[in-house]
Formats: C-alpha cells, sequence, structure tokens
C-alpha cells in the first residue's frame, strides 16, 4: 500500500494501482487525534506497518491502523519551527526529525527520547 496526506489531516491509502482504498474518517483524520495544527507535513511506514505523522502543529505520532486506529504521540513540539521530514530506521526503534529551524534531530522511540540534535 501507499499512503498520501496533507494539509487537510486526512490520509489516503492507495494500492499500487492507484486506486485509492481507504481515506478521511474510513482510515485516520489527524484531526481526531491531534492537539494542535493537524495538518500534516510528513508521513513515513516503520517496518512493522505503523504509520509515522508529524503535523504541522510540531507533533510526531505513531498510528497503527488495524479494525480501529491507535495513537502513541511520541512528540508535542519541535523547537522554533515546523517539522518537515521525519524518516525511520528500517532495523531499530530510531527516527529522525527535521524541521525549519535547520536541525536534524534523532529519537529512539521506544522511550520517546531525542538522542542526538544537529
Amino acid at each position: 500500500m501507499l499512503y498520501s496526506a496533507g494539509d487537510d489531516g486526512i490520509i489516503k491509502m492507495w494500492s499500487f494501482s492507484g486506486k485509492l482504498q481507504k481515506q478521511g474518517e474510513d482510515l485516520a483524520k489527524i484531526a481526531n487525534h491531534s492537539k494542535h495544527n493537524p495538518a500534516i507535513r510528513s508521513l513515513d511506514i516503520k517496518k512493522d506497518g505503523t504509520l509515522l505523522v508529524a503535523t504541522k502543529g510540531g507533533e510526531i505520532m505513531e498510528l497503527l491502523i488495524e479494525d480501529e486506529i491507535k495513537t502513541n504521540i511520541m512528540l508535542q513540539g519541535f523547537g522554533e519551527g515546523t517539522i518537515l521530514a521525519t524518516a525511520t530506521h528500517p532495523m531499530t526503534s530510531r527516527f529522525v526529525a527535521s524541521g525549519d529551524d535547520m536541525t536534524l534531530r534523532i529519537y529512539d522511540a521506544s522511550n520517546k527520547m531525542m538522542i542526538a540534535m544537529k
């Protein structure tokens, strides 16, 4: 599956042939889970299929999409600016986030701690 997301805070799921599979309330509307600006700035898929989502409001959350959506807030607030990108490590529980504050931050998702910043 492929996923897309945007300023409306809605995640859409697509087949590899380009057919829309699920969207909005059928999949995930971040406004239902976000406490700040729910516009999605970045989306990545972890090795276990969990989505790592970063919002304009500075939140990073994990979304496990099964019969119902399970949300795990990883981070609220991201320095001076907006998160622009996230990426998960393919083998560990680490992920990186970068923002318009010109930083790159490495986090350990298992303990929700930042372990490095450049």
